[in-house]
């Protein structure tokens, strides 16, 4: 563990901090790896829905565009710049 930029063992530096080191159980670490891996999943999983909503609003505007025979200058490549 590094501590105040020296590289030392995690006892002596959590000692050094003035903190008492966890005292984890049998379950504890298994329980550690499972929240991080599920968050880590639960957030590509909301990447995901993001990317899918982007498309369904481009779409949905495509199609308000198509319906009411809207003019379509305002998007023009020329005009966007």
């Amino acid at each position: 563990t590094e501590y105040q930029g020296r590289i030392m063992p995690s006892a002596e530096a959590l000692a050094l901090a003035g903190l008492e080191p966890l005292d984890l159980r049998e379950k504890d670490g298994h329980a550690i790896i499972v929240a991080n891996s599920l968050s880590t999943g639960t957030a590509c999983l909301c990447l995901e829905d993001v990317a899918h909503l982007i498309d369904w609003a481009l779409a949905a505007v495509a199609l308000n565009y198509e319906a009411f025979r809207s003019s379509l200058t305002a998007i023009d490549e020329d005009a966007l710049a």
